[in-house]
Formats: structure tokens, sequence, C-alpha cells
């Protein structure tokens, strides 16, 4: 723009929500044109013997644990409860079976020997292999995710670090993304096992290790510390997830889920993913504001104040008022709409 934005209360909020919204990839989801399956009665191929079976649980079980990382998909918002992508997919299954899925949050290790145990009857964690599909039972992907690596904000570039000694890395013990950076990673670099997000930052903070890859949505497990950065690894990898569970008193509702998936339930699980991704990006967005500013927006919404904007009528793209249509529009605008979404306030 030509002008500099103020730095007041409302100016912090534009900065942040302008940091925020240049990576989030917007916060409205494509309007619905798929089937939206409110029972699993509905999906095309449930057996006799599925509903059976459903049924049975439904006899003897009032919900399941839904066990997932500390991640963008599964965070704890302002009011301390699991949201994001994890939670809509149980309310979602939860409404589609008449049972509870709950959410919860483990490390890795704990997360894993509890799929074992039985203590975790379902996840969303875990990319299908066929050495895993010995193991659980998995649906197809309910989610696809880029794979990233976390470093100390200031260190030295990987690049840097590679030209005078080999690079250092970090995975999660039995993840997939240790076999993909492998394959990909032309530098040579040691190797390192954690089985937690505390180890990997205590590991990265103390120079013991360069960067820990993981799946991106790992980066809100590193939210809390303020000086973890994380980038996408190149070329670029993604690593799709499924519902797993390893109990197979439970593998009917695996099984209608894949049905759900095969019979055009992906797209609906695609847009509450995108949703989950806007819940995050809030969430992130508020954890960045002071008291002060949190309570302006609180004040501005409860006042139902608008905020009056100055906008240049002649600026395309960045902002100008379109004859044609009689409305105003531009990047600024768009910008300023996608904080309003964020925040609830109102700009005029």
């Amino acid at each position: 723009m030509r002008s500099m934005v103020k730095k007041t209360k409302t100016g912090a909020l534009l900065l942040a929500g302008i940091l925020l919204v240049s990576g989030c990839g917007g916060g409205t989801p494509p309007p619905a044109e798929y089937p939206l399956y409110t029972s699993y009665r509905d999906i095309p191929g449930v057996s006799e013997g599925e509903i059976a079976a459903i049924e049975g649980l439904r006899a003897r079980r009032s919900g399941f644990t839904y066990g997932m990382n500390l991640t963008t998909e599964a965070f704890y918002n302002e009011e301390g409860e699991i949201a994001g992508f994890s939670a809509r997919f149980c309310q979602w299954l939860t409404g589609l079976f008449g049972m509870a899925f709950e959410p919860a949050i483990y490390e890795w290790d704990a997360l894993i020997a509890g799929l074992r145990s039985g203590e975790v009857d379902f996840s969303g964690e875990l990319t299908a292999t066929e050495e895993r599909r010995g193991l659980y039972y998995m649906t197809d992907p309910i989610a696809e995710r880029l794979v990233k690596f976390m470093h100390i904000s200031g260190s030295p570039t990987l690049p840097e670090i590679a030209k005078s000694r080999p690079l250092r890395y970090a995975f999660f013990e039995g993840t997939t993304t240790h076999a993909q950076v492998s394959a990909l990673e032309r530098n040579p670099f040691e190797t390192f096992f954690v089985g937690d997000y505390e180890s990997a930052y205590r590991m990265l903070k103390s120079g013991a290790i360069d960067a820990f890859f993981d799946e991106g949505v790992a980066e809100a497990a590193f939210d809390s510390y303020g000086d973890v950065v994380a980038e996408n690894f190149f070329p670029l990898l993604y690593g799709p997830v499924s519902l797993a569970t390893g109990n197979p008193d439970l593998a009917p509702i695996i099984s209608v889920v894949q049905k759900a998936l095969r019979n055009g339930a992906s797209p609906h699980l695609h847009r509450m993913y995108i949703q989950g991704q806007w819940d995050y990006q809030r969430h992130k967005l508020f954890t960045w504001l002071s008291e002060e500013e949190q309570e302006y927006i609180r004040d501005t919404i409860e006042s139902d104040r608008p905020i009056p904007v100055a906008a240049e009528y002649d600026n395309y793209p960045m902002c100008f008022y379109n004859t044609r249509e009689r409305a105003w529009q531009g990047i600024a605008l768009d910008v300023l709409a996608e904080i309003g979404a964020f925040t609830g306030l109102n700009f005029v």
C-alpha cells in the first residue's frame, strides 16, 4: 500500500493478521457438493453383519478414545478443550455411529503403546504401510500432511552446517518420516530418534541436533517455546494418515469409514480439515495478542462498533473501487476480510 499502518491496537492486529493470513490459504472452505453422511446406515455397501457388529458395540460401549499427538490438528484452545481437525472429525464420527469419539492428546511413545494395549481405541496419526497394516486395521487416508523440519530461530542454515560436518537430524522412532527424508536428502546426516517433543526441543536447544523432522502439523507442539521455526523440506514430501485401531472388535468401524471414503466422504473430510486449520490459525493469532489487544477485540465486538477504514479507490490490485460491480475490492480488503473472520471485528 502507498500508506503506512499506524501502530495502534488495530495496527498490531493487522500486522499479526497479515502474517497469519499469508500462510493459511484462506478461512472460507469451498461449498459442499458431496454426500454428507449423518448415519453409518446410509453409507453404500454397509452390510447387515457390519450393522449388527456396530449395534453390538453400541450396546456395550458408550464411546471411544481417539488418540493424537499435540499438533495443528489437535491442540488445546483458550478454554482448555481439544480443537482442530481431529475434534471436528470426532464430532462427525460421533454423529455417524451414535457413540462418543473423544479426542485425547498423547506423546508419540504413549500413543503407540496405548494403541497396542487398547487404552487408545483409535488414532489418526499413522501412515498406512504394509508393516502397519499387519498390526492395525486402517482406512485410506483421512488427511495428507506436508513434511517439515523444526530448528531454533537464528541458528545457522542446514546448507551452512553441511559445509563443515555431517548434519544431525532427529525423528520419532517408528515413523515413516525417516525413510522419506533419507531417500531424498542429498547431504550426509547422522540420525537420532526421540520419543516425545520435549526431548526433541531439548536436543535442538542444546545443539545436539540441527533439525527435527516430522509432519508439519507438529509445529503446534513447539508453539509454547517461542523460538522454534518450522520450514518445508524440499523436495516437498507428503504424509497421508489413516484412521487406525489395533482392536479387532473395532474393525467394523474401520470398514464402514473406509466405505464412506470410497463413496464420496473424502471431500467432506477435506472441508473439515480446512475448517480445522482455520481453528488453529485463529487460536495461534490470539496467542500472539496481548491481554490489552484481546480486551480491545472483546469490547469492540460487544459494543457492535465497526472499525472505519480509509480505502484508496485507484490502487489496483491492492485497493480499488470496482465501478462495474459497485464494490470495494483488492488484496488489502481481502486481508481485512480474513482478519475479520478470525477475530469477529467488522471493518467498514
